[in-house]
């Protein structure tokens, strides 16, 4: 009966709370009703206001250049009907956003987690724009119904959220070019339907997830340019046998990665995918990819595996150490590949060999095989389809085939850094036979040996580029024979051209904007009143003779042109973009106003002598971004009216006579990222007073060196994050060195490789692309003076010697890992020298001399293998010189002037080097031979231990059975203790938990029990609920849980 009254106790428990889950649902959808009511009157009366208020915050936080770019985000219109946001016809939700910065002008700011509000989200763009979170937010897991999102450039730094791969809708994926950091996350392979995915150009680390293989949906997976970024390594032994999966894969990327060329396995199955479209296998170190990479495979190489990839449309493996003949390349190719193939680029090689006939490949679109070892002449057979033939930077002879004249899809043909040696007029003339001269639109014949004069090239109607510099070129220019009128740029300097370039030469050249006709023996005489129909943006016409009267309009490049007299302010504005250069010549007077116009001025090497009225006059200047104004001949005071050039970038004064302190209006050009004032000791006066307190915080080169300031390092100094250059050397600074080195992040902050160790100086000063003017520096460098060029100030280094600096060398050094060079010689410094310059890992010179050290010279500078110049002469330094590599292979001189000092390279030998302690044996050193007795006691005790046991058990029958009988007795006496022990152990085990479950229900369970009665009594089984509660205040405490009760009717 008990068993019978608990089944029904079961039962109605049952129902009862099949009831209470009904009325949860009937309330639930009573809910849902009244919520959906809401959303449609919302709907029906415009966009939903919850996430109209989310997109007027997303605006919020954006910082944007354009007033009118989102004008039409208010909070009176419907955001339905907004720019750029797209909703849904049935439900009003906001399905789409399209922010994308490369098309409206990137975006500033952060992004509002306001977004996360938009959860109906689909498609989100928000590429190209410039936020300022700190890391990438990880905020875009939340948008769940998303199908489409990119990130392209928009962020700097961090780490791929694991929360994408919550997306399972996503089809798109584009978080390439935002130095992403660390490994690709395995959950993006659980993103089962996406389509695309790129990676690229980030600073991801690690292996190549293989879970990316589940992907069966993907058609372009891009991981090119992560140089950390690896298919296997030591620890993972997974190959590329997941990329079979991957059927629908049309677009791959593996840019960069540089152990590819060790995984055959990889090789070999992007060989076989079927679909493969574009290919991208650049900078992998690719090398003899015609042969097998094991010797127990007998395979083709990657080449024969692709020529048989009938989809194949573009190939890309240039920068890699290919180095097999070129015909055998392209007759491995030369399967179906070949119908297929439109764009193959093998440029920056070693390929070797003759070019064959091209025309076996139909389809051929565009071929780069530039900087290899090609030779022999340019092939006659080239396809019908070619548009673009790029074979620069190698070794062919001869000229340019007549079959070229008949190529009539001919756009770009570059032959620069050859040997060819045909006379121009036969090339030109092979071109011009057919229809090539009609398309031909850049033809780059530099730095070759060709010879002859320049012919009348009028009938290539579509030529925009036309470069013939550094060739053997010599004979007059034909005159009234004008230059192609479609010209963009003409580049003809040479050696030994001559004539007179007049105005008929560039009759209705209306696109002219670069000229270079330098080096030659040139006259330029133009019309006096003669208005070119073009605005140059880049001009070299050195050594040309220019005669008396300059052209106006041609105020450019024409430096070295040995040019005197004063310039007048002429009444003009330069075009935007205008590069002035006129350095090296002999102009003097007054810099005139109308230069402040140019967006590079360049004025060195002159004898101007003032600079009042170009300073001062009453403008604002929005594109002076370079002034370079050394070595002229302006002295005295400077005046105080730099507040007028506010986008200044980089600003030379230096090896002038000025004095005086510097002018606080330069701390308005907040633009500033060089300032130069080094050197105005050309006469009796320089700059003096202390270090400016308003030093711009965007600087990164500074150098104030060989002038008379004094005083303290000023704090201002800790703000100059970005600094790369400190140069406050040979002035009259006194104090003590600031402690705040890790606030210079340019220099705190570890890098890649030891190839880009730094950041480019410069390199968005220079992003117009300032071809026209060659940025030199003169610094010092490695304590000797070093001029750079342009992209080579590539410098990290600091500089504070021949100061009167006083105090110990701050701890906190360690902290500029990236610096490169520290010389703070000849000042007054005492104390020991921290051991944390040990830190300093990428220190290459290291100059601590003239100065007041001492004790003794610290263990760590050994840990500094980079150290190529030490200089700690003339301190008080004691002590051994510590041994490592680096410190003994310096010259004695660098410890010179130390009288403790001793040990090597000193001829002075400390004390216990005279007699050599013995040097203790350790285990690297112990020979193979005293391991020999270890080996052999070793293998002798298993081998007795091991047949003295199975031996005996073989050879004799009564030992097994007593062995075996041994055996089944030790099992039965395990059993027995087990069965008599295991329940007694239950037992104690349950009431432990039962008790430790009672005594741990807190006050409010305790209260929910007491309401249960009320419940059931309302579903019919108040009954048996308090027959069951009497019985339980009879039993001991074993109270589990309150759904427990219908076992205790039958206990």
């Amino acid at each position: 009966m008990k068993i019978m009254t608990s089944d029904v106790c079961i039962l109605k428990l049952v129902g009862a709370i099949f009831v209470l889950l009904q009325f949860g649902f009937l309330l639930s959808n009573y809910y849902g009703a009244v919520v959906d009511a809401k959303h449609v009157a919302s709907v029906s009366g415009g966009c939903i206001e919850k996430e109209r208020h989310a997109l007027l915050e997303l605006k919020a936080s954006l910082v944007l250049d354009d007033a009118n770019l989102l004008s039409t985000w208010d909070s009176k219109s419907e955001c339905c009907a907004w720019k750029e946001v797209g909703c849904s016809n049935q439900t009003g939700h906001v399905e789409k956003l399209h922010l994308n910065g490369f098309q409206f002008g990137p975006f500033r700011g952060k992004i509002n987690t306001s977004l996360m509000e938009l959860r109906h989200l689909k498609y989100l763009n928000l590429g190209w724009s410039t936020f300022s979170n700190n890391d990438f937010p990880e905020l875009f897991g939340s948008l769940s119904n998303l199908r489409f999102l990119d990130l392209q450039s928009s962020f700097y730094g961090g780490r791929i959220p694991n929360d994408l791969s919550r997306l399972s809708h996503l089809q798109y994926l584009d978080l390439s070019q935002n130095s992403l950091e660390g490994t690709i996350p395995h959950q993006l392979g659980n993103l089962s339907h996406l389509q695309h995915l790129d990676l690229s150009w980030n600073n991801l680390v690690g292996t190549i997830p293989y879970q990316l293989g589940s992907l069966s949906n993907l058609q372009q997976l891009h991981l090119g340019d992560n140089r950390g970024l690896k298919v296997h390594d030591k620890n993972n032994d997974v190959g590329g046998e997941w990329l079979s999966n991957l059927t629908l894969l049309t677009h791959l990327d593996l840019s960069s990665l540089t152990n590819l060329n060790s995984s055959h396995v990889w090789l070999q199955m992007i060989g076989k995918l079927p679909k493969i479209e574009e290919l991208k296998l650049s900078q992998c170190h690719l090398s003899d990819l015609s042969h097998s990479h094991s010797k127990n495979e007998q395979q083709g190489g990657i080449f024969e595996s692709l020529g048989d990839l009938c989809t194949l449309h573009l190939l890309y493996l240039n920068v890699n150490n290919l180095n097999e003949a070129i015909s055998t390349i392209l007759l491995n190719l030369s399967g179906c590949a070949r119908y297929s193939l439109q764009y193959l680029s093998l440029h920056d090689n070693q390929i070797t060999g003759t070019l064959p006939n091209l025309s076996i490949f139909p389809s051929l679109i565009t071929i780069d095989l530039s900087s290899n070892m090609l030779s022999g002449k340019v092939p006659q057979g080239i396809p019908k389809s070619l548009e673009s033939f790029v074979l620069s930077s190698n070794s062919l002879e001869g000229g340019i085939p007549k079959s070229f004249g008949n190529l009539c899809s001919l756009r770009s043909l570059d032959l620069s850094s050859n040997k060819l040696s045909e006379d121009l007029s036969v090339m030109l003339h092979n071109l011009s036979v057919g229809c090539a001269k009609y398309s031909l639109q850049e033809l780059d014949l530099g730095r070759n040996q060709i010879i002859g004069t320049i012919p009348d090239m009028s009938g290539f109607s579509s030529l925009e580029h036309l470069v013939l510099s550094d060739n053997l070129l010599n004979g007059k220019i034909i005159q009234m024979s004008p230059f192609p009128y479609k010209l963009e740029s003409l580049y003809l300097d040479s050696k030994n051209l001559k004539g007179v370039i007049t105005d008929s030469h560039f009759g209705n050249m209306s696109r002219l904007g670069s000229l270079n006709l330098s080096f030659n023996s040139l006259a330029l005489i133009f019309s006096e009143n003669w208005v070119p129909p073009f605005q140059l943006t880049y001009t070299l016409l050195r050594s040309c003779n220019s005669g008396p009267n300059f052209p106006k309009w041609l105020f450019m490049n024409i430096s070295y042109n040995n040019l005197t007299g004063t310039i007048p302010n002429l009444p003009m504005i330069f075009s935007e973009d205008c590069e002035l250069i006129l350095e090296s010549n002999q102009f003097n007077g007054s810099i005139p106003v109308f230069f402040r116009s140019a967006t590079l001025l360049q004025l060195s090497k002159n004898k101007f002598l003032e600079t009042h009225l170009f300073l001062c006059a009453n403008t604002t200047v929005d594109r002076l971004f370079i002034l370079d104004l050394s070595k002229n001949q302006l002295s005295r005071q400077l005046p105080d009216c730099w507040s007028h050039l506010k986008a200044l970038k980089f600003l030379d004064l230096s090896d002038n006579t000025l004095s005086g302190e510097v002018p606080s209006s330069m701390g308005s050009l907040h633009k500033l990222k060089v300032l130069i004032l080094r050197n105005n000791n050309l006469g009796d006066n320089r700059f003096s007073g202390p270090i400016p307190y308003w030093l711009g915080q965007q600087l990164q080169m500074l150098s104030l060196r060989g002038n008379q300031l004094s005083g303290s390092l000023p704090l201002s100094l800790c703000d100059l994050t970005n600094i790369q250059l400190l140069d406050l050397s040979e002035n009259n600074l006194s104090g003590l060195i600031f402690k705040c080195w890790k606030n210079f992040s340019a220099m705190s902050q570890n890098v890649f490789s030891t190839t880009q160790n730094v950041i480019t100086m410069f390199e968005d000063i220079f992003s117009p692309g300032y071809e026209g003017y060659d940025l030199f520096a003169l610094m010092m460098w490695k304590g000797t003076e070093r001029l750079f060029k342009n992209n080579k100030l590539i410098l990290r280094s600091i500089d504070l010697s021949s100061n009167q600096l006083t105090g110990d060398l701050p701890e906190e050094i360690g902290n500029l890992i990236a610096l490169v060079s520290l010389n703070l010689s000849s000042n007054n410094l005492t104390g020991e020298i921290t051991s944390m310059i040990g830190k300093l890992t990428s220190l290459e010179f290291l100059d601590l001399s003239r100065n007041h050290f001492t004790g003794l010279i610290p263990h760590s500078l050994t840990q500094i293998d980079r150290l190529s110049m030490l200089n700690l002469s003339n301190n008080n330094l004691s002590g051994r010189i510590p041994i490592g590599t680096q410190l003994q292979s310096f010259d004695a001189s660098s410890y010179e002037g130390n009288a403790d000092l001793c040990g090597k390279p000193l001829d002075k030998k400390c004390p216990r080097d005279e007699v050599a302690p013995q040097k203790p044996e350790t285990h690297e050193e112990s020979s193979q031979e005293d391991k020999k007795p270890i080996y052999l006691s070793v293998a002798l005790g298993f081998i007795t231990g091991f047949w003295g046991l199975w031996g005996s058990l073989f050879l004799s029958r009564n030992w097994r059975h007593t062995y075996v009988l041994f055996l089944n007795y030790i099992i039965d006496t395990v059993y027995v203790f087990m069965v008599l022990n295991v329940n007694k152990f239950q037992r104690r085990l349950r009431g432990f938990l039962v008790i430790f479950s009672f005594h741990s229900l807190d006050q409010q369970h305790l209260q929910f029990v007491s309401t249960i009665p009320s419940l059931f009594t309302s579903v019919g089984l108040a009954d048996n609920w308090r027959d069951s509660w009497n019985f339980h205040n009879h039993r001991p405490p074993y109270v589990l849980g309150v759904f427990e009760w219908p076992l205790w009717n039958g206990m």
